[in-house]
């Protein structure tokens, strides 16, 4: 664009035609406008390719965590669990709480 605007520049200059030097001048203002607004453009599209890539990260780090969670679930549930009294069942319920928050803690 720079080698453009300094010819027509120098058309401008070096014509003695009044309507080449408004037409090449008019021109030259369209060119940069239209250079300006392709780059606008263009930063635009970097954004969105930006946001685009923090979205993906995010998805897959909250995939990850689903997955672990599903893998802890299924380790949980493989248990067989054989209740035969309201307390044993009340321990059991007490002991998956202790576990769960140990588990807690430990990835805080």
């Amino acid at each position: 664009m720079e080698r453009v605007s300094r010819h027509g520049q120098l058309i401008c200059q070096r014509t003695r035609d009044e309507n080449e030097q408004l037409l090449v001048s008019t021109t030259l203002s369209n060119l940069s406008e239209q250079l300006q607004q392709v780059r606008s453009w263009l930063e635009e599209k970097k954004l969105q390719v930006g946001d685009s890539i923090d979205a993906w990260q995010r998805f897959l780090q909250m995939h990850s965590l689903v997955v672990a969670w599903v893998e802890e679930k299924n380790t949980f549930l493989a248990e067989s669990l054989h209740l035969t009294s309201l307390v044993q069942a009340r321990q059991k319920s007490q002991d998956y709480n202790v576990i769960i928050a140990k588990k807690t803690e430990t990835r805080t």
